[in-house]
């Protein structure tokens, strides 16, 4: 500023009480490629014990940390429909080396991450594959995701229903990038694990279109591991997400996950009835009433926090 320079502030990404960095939107990405202008990464951690929600005014001299990357002059093919989310994706992964401590990781397309998939081909895999049948006796497979579901994943999520969509991401994402997407297919089976169902056809013996996912991230964390779990509209109330839900708990238990929890939307009837059934115990969110937590302990009296994330 001292130069002459205008800064424009512009927060990206859901705020998050363990300090991991969520998705970014693609908001940011088309600020930046309309105006030319570059792009700072910064990181700023604190903000919650500043500001809790439903709080109206900040706590004073509470300490915030503010971290600034290189500047970052992001250009995108002209006419690209996914331009704004590959630029967005640019900037979340500075932010997140800012935060993790780690170097941004080089960008890769698709064809990139195929390529790993086949080298990495050789490399033992976490869990089985389990055919399950349904309510209505439809079959699925299901199965740790892998980095080849990259593009299946994103036909699921993009056929999800506005409703749907809403209560999986809490409001916030319409659209992710390439990046987000590849991150989703690429969990370390340890702080982070997802589990994907598949239509199957019977006749072959092969999979087909995913209909469902289920997975959990930030095991790490002193609050436990957070859940999600989405199923296509038309495979809803078949008994689908539960059994997506019991192999993701299976394998947090055998792996030392000592909790897991989700922050849900009080009006998401559907996860109400589905943490009820798998033994979720459930609390309201003291900092939003909107919102409901569920969550469930894995290893007792292992040392967290009586209560549940806030």
């Amino acid at each position: 500023m001292q130069r002459g320079y205008s800064i424009v502030w512009f927060p990206e990404g859901r705020r998050s009480p363990t300090g991991e960095v969520g998705p970014f939107f693609g908001g940011i990405g088309q600020l930046v490629l309309d105006t030319g202008a570059r792009a700072l990464p910064t990181a700023i951690s604190g903000t919650f014990e500043a500001l809790p929600k439903q709080r109206r005014w900040p706590r004073l001299r509470t300490p915030l940390r503010v971290q600034f990357g290189v500047p970052l002059a992001l250009r995108e093919p002209r006419g690209s429909p996914r331009a704004a989310l590959n630029a967005s994706g640019r900037l979340e992964r500075a932010v997140r080396a800012l935060v993790t401590g780690k170097p941004d990781a080089p960008e890769l397309s698709r064809e990139g991450a195929a390529t790993i998939t086949r080298t990495e081909s050789a490399m033992s895999k976490p869990a089985n594959e389990w055919t399950e049948t349904l309510k209505d006796g439809r079959r699925v497979a299901i199965r740790p995701i892998r980095l080849d579901d990259v593009e299946r994943n994103e036909r699921f999520l993009e056929q999800l229903s506005p409703p749907s969509k809403h209560f999986l991401f809490l409001g916030g994402i319409a659209q992710l990038s390439d990046d987000a997407l590849r991150r989703l297919c690429d969990p370390d089976h340890a702080n982070d694990m997802a589990f994907v169902a598949l239509e199957t056809d019977i006749s072959r013996g092969s999979a087909l279109r995913q209909v469902g996912v289920s997975r959990y991230a930030g095991a790490s964390s002193p609050q436990g591991a957070e859940i999600s779990v989405a199923v296509a509209d038309e495979w809803q109330h078949r008994g689908l997400g539960k059994r997506l839900l019991e192999h993701l708990i299976e394998y947090a238990r055998a792996h030392g996950v000592k909790r897991l929890y989700s922050m849900d939307s009080m009006g998401n009837t559907r996860m109400r009835k589905l943490a009820r059934d798998v033994g979720f115990s459930e609390r309201p969110d003291a900092d939003d009433a909107s919102q409901v937590i569920y969550y469930i302990d894995l290893v007792p009296d292992a040392g967290l926090a009586t209560r549940a994330p806030r």
